[in-house]
């Protein structure tokens, strides 16, 4: 017997019968459950566990984008940025104490208490840390290439 619209359906415990007492179940599952959707609608738990999946997703989603900013501001990865630098003489891997002073469209980075105007060069920083915040301490590395300096937030004492 093929499944149409017209064949009486019953359903008890996800599975479709032929008859009222569950004596004869379908042998084809998948198009009985057709049928039962086009006879009686999608099942409200379906719907339930439908629009639960979709929140579930969201908050996922939404956690992920929030642990990908946490690990930004604990530096726990980087982010290189141009930055103005004013700092005395500075040799290859040589560290130094520096703040950042930010300003709406750049990113002052003063090393060595350094506040000769004359001195201040734009270089690509690699910060280790939220940059974005005003006077943080850094712990500052002079590199070879491509980001010149590198710098990691300070820990503050508490």
């Amino acid at each position: 017997m093929s499944v149409q619209v017209s064949t009486p359906i019953y359903r008890k415990k996800g599975v479709f019968y032929k008859d009222s007492v569950w004596t004869q179940p379908f042998t084809d599952q998948a198009a009985a459950r057709v049928l039962w959707r086009q006879k009686h609608g999608e099942p409200f738990v379906d719907v339930i566990k439908r629009w639960a999946s979709g929140f579930v997703f969201l908050f996922l989603i939404g956690g992920c984008i929030a642990f990908w900013n946490f690990t930004e501001k604990q530096g726990w990865r980087s982010h290189d940025q141009l930055a103005r630098v004013s700092a005395s003489e500075w040799a290859q891997g040589e560290y130094k104490s520096c703040a950042t002073s930010v300003h709406p469209d750049d990113i002052y980075l003063v090393c060595d208490d350094a506040t000769n105007p004359t001195a201040i060069k734009v270089f690509k920083v690699r910060f280790y840390g939220e940059s974005k915040t005003d006077k943080n301490r850094w712990n500052c590395r002079k590199l070879e290439g491509d980001p010149a300096i590198s710098c990691e937030k300070m820990k503050l004492a508490k």
